[in-house]
């Protein structure tokens, strides 16, 4: 009930789920289909390779490519364009060190890399890669030049699209979460935690993260960008300012590519 409140609160278009092998998909788009919401689903939960979902707007043209255990690949239609959406959903720090997710994380982002110069040959990537990293926006794994080489300078990102290291062209996706880190009082990022294995007060991490290629920037609307703390009466913070776990133990992101 509360993921239809919010899609109706926000009016949403895309809906990306991770970890929901225990939801009633058909029940939720029956009753996004009594609110009048003409919801569909596409299928990139199989129970052994992937747990991620996505529902959207039957008027959005959405077609799964690829789908593998930690991440999904869809190819999204809108009038004369075509956006690549990476979807992702990495190991938590619970089963992998920081330094084993890096370097999954790099090996993905070179294979994203493939996928976009099949699909865009010499044109701008039209790509953005959004879910649940488990890794803060300022690891390795992000803004390390030879995994995603995610930026917070949008002029960096824009100058040229890409930076030289080594000789070698390394493409830019900018990371707008940057902007949403502490901005908000009740929520100061997506996961909140009091430990730490490195016994660094964080408490807020922002392990969701939306990254878009240096194309995309101008279409994305920061206006309609933020982390979702409360539906309708109900917190999804509590007073202690700890994520009220009736719900989930991460909070949602919004964004908007116009």
């Amino acid at each position: 009930n509360e993921i239809v409140q919010m899609i109706e609160e926000h009016n949403i278009g895309v809906v990306i789920l991770a970890e929901a092998g225990n939801l009633d998909w058909q029940h939720l788009l029956y009753e996004l289909e009594r609110k009048g919401l003409n919801f569909t689903y596409c299928n990139a939960f199989n129970g052994q390779e992937s747990d991620i979902m996505v529902f959207h707007l039957k008027q959005e043209q959405i077609e799964l490519m690829k789908c593998a255990r930690h991440y999904s690949v869809y190819k999204v239609h809108n009038k004369d364009s075509v956006y690549t959406m990476f979807v992702v959903h990495l190991l938590s720090g619970c089963f992998k060190n920081e330094s084993a997710r890096i370097t999954r994380l790099t090996r993905m982002s070179q294979l994203f890399e493939k996928i976009e110069e099949e699909i865009y040959e010499e044109e701008e990537f039209r790509s953005f890669v959004i879910g649940d990293f488990n890794l803060q926006p300022f690891s390795a794994g992000i803004i390390g030049s030879m995994s995603f080489n995610a930026t917070f300078s949008m002029y960096k990102a824009k100058e040229d699209g890409v930076r030289i290291v080594d000789h070698e062209k390394r493409r830019f996706y900018f990371n707008p979460m940057w902007r949403l880190m502490g901005k908000n009082e009740e929520a100061l990022g997506t996961y909140y935690s009091s430990s730490d294995e490195g016994d660094n007060s964080f408490y807020w991490y922002t392990w969701d993260q939306v990254l878009i290629r240096p194309a995309l920037i101008d279409q994305f609307n920061f206006d309609e960008f933020s982390i979702i703390d409360s539906v309708g009466s109900e917190h999804l913070v509590t007073q202690n300012q700890v994520i009220s776990r009736a719900y989930s133990d991460h909070l949602p992101i919004k964004f908007e590519i116009r």
